[in-house]
């Protein structure tokens, strides 16, 4: 037998539901809290002025870029481009009106070399200190050829990132095994949605492994058949920033932040993502091992020279991937992209950066993107200490 309760509500003069209890009391509708946006207005304009100039300068179809706190993982700015007015959304072509960061599959690379290399040293195929065979910048796989720009022969593991080696990103996939390699992307966020509740957010996508050829598995190694978000790779970016601990990301800023902070405490001082079983995505020290490895890509010699920021330490990879056209068939255009964060002693910002078929060659990540997100961190740095908001040494 069902039992109801019943309620007697009236409306005030603004139209206002009010509830009236058993005394004739009346509890007005309670009101909905206000909404604040983790995003910098002052970050966003950065961003977008020199994403635009640079989507201009390289000639390229579009381009993303975000920007996010390393410590909240709150997002402080994310640009797409081309844009359009919001207020006549009807006269801008629907390409344009397309939020690229957040809504475009695209493989971006040697970008996730990094997170490869990291998995390999967290499960102990491979040592620190250990050297790998570049087979001189070639290597033939079942009759097809993997090849780097540059030929080298034993490389450490600062070198292989900072040379980007495809072949002895492959070596280290091998030693994983083709399960391994699908749960460090999976650990990384980079098979599922980021999280931001965005309409039409893409959520990541990679084919299982029993479809996997050799040759795709080679190519999976480093980073081309991976197809993910501007935002996706930002995420995955913040993960290694942070010791290896994945606390999702936020589009609304979180209140009272410093409030129960704890001291040394990483971990539960801030808001955390407790999607699936995998908090941790590698071990503290293998997460600062790879930071440290990949402030080397932007020294003098390294791919990513140009993303160098004066006076500031910074860490980060290089992407340059071939992009497959479904009209052509095949891998005809490019897509250039750095991600990093900065310092890379301790890391306040992460920055991704991706032009999308650059018409101008050479179409490297370093030499497009690079200088771009050295642009836009030294900006937000020199705004942020400014403002008083960080004091970045």
């Amino acid at each position: 037998m069902r039992s109801f309760i019943h309620f007697h509500v009236t409306k005030d003069a603004r139209g206002r539901t009010t509830l009236v209890d058993s005394n004739e009391a009346v509890k007005p509708e309670p009101l909905p809290q206000p909404v604040e946006l983790s995003l910098d207005i002052q970050i966003q304009r950065i961003v977008e002025r020199t994403l635009a100039t640079a989507v201009q300068k390289s000639k390229a179809v579009s381009g993303s870029a975000v920007v996010m706190d390393a410590k909240t993982r709150e997002i402080l700015a994310i640009a797409s481009v081309p844009t359009f007015d919001p207020n006549a959304p009807g006269q801008a072509h629907p390409m344009d009106r397309k939020f690229r960061a957040v809504m475009d599959a695209l493989e971006l690379g040697s970008v996730l070399k990094p997170f490869v290399m990291a998995c390999a040293l967290d499960r102990g195929v491979v040592k620190k200190d250990e050297k790998l065979f570049c087979e001189q910048g070639h290597l033939s796989v079942l009759g097809q050829n993997i090849n780097d720009t540059h030929a080298h022969g034993w490389l450490n593991l600062g070198e292989i990132l900072k040379f980007s080696s495809n072949i002895c990103l492959y070596k280290l996939a091998q030693r994983l095994g083709r399960q391994g390699l699908y749960d460090c992307y999976q650990k990384a966020g980079l098979t599922r949605s980021p999280g931001t509740g965005f309409s039409g957010e893409w959520q990541g996508q990679l084919n299982s492994v029993d479809r996997w050829h050799e040759m795709r598995f080679a190519n999976l190694a480093f980073g081309q058949g991976v197809a993910i978000s501007p935002l996706h790779m930002a995420k995955a970016m913040a993960i290694l920033a942070d010791h290896g601990v994945d606390k999702g990301l936020y589009l609304e800023k979180i209140p009272n932040k410093n409030k129960n902070k704890k001291k040394n405490d990483p971990i539960t001082s801030w808001p955390i993502e407790t999607f699936g079983p995998h908090l941790q995505f590698v071990k503290p020290w293998v997460a600062d091992h790879m930071a440290e490895l990949m402030a080397g890509v932007v020294e003098p010699g390294g791919t990513g020279r140009l993303a160098a920021v004066e006076n500031i330490d910074v860490a980060g990879k290089t992407g340059t991937a071939q992009k497959f056209s479904p009209i052509t068939r095949t891998y005809s255009q490019r897509v250039a992209s750095f991600a990093g964060f900065a310092p890379a002693h301790d890391p306040r910002l992460v920055v991704v950066v991706v032009l999308d078929e650059p018409a101008v060659r050479p179409a490297y990540g370093g030499v497009l993107a690079g200088p771009v997100f050295s642009e836009i961190v030294d900006q937000c740095l020199h705004y942020l200490n400014a403002s008083g908001q960080l004091a970045v040494k």
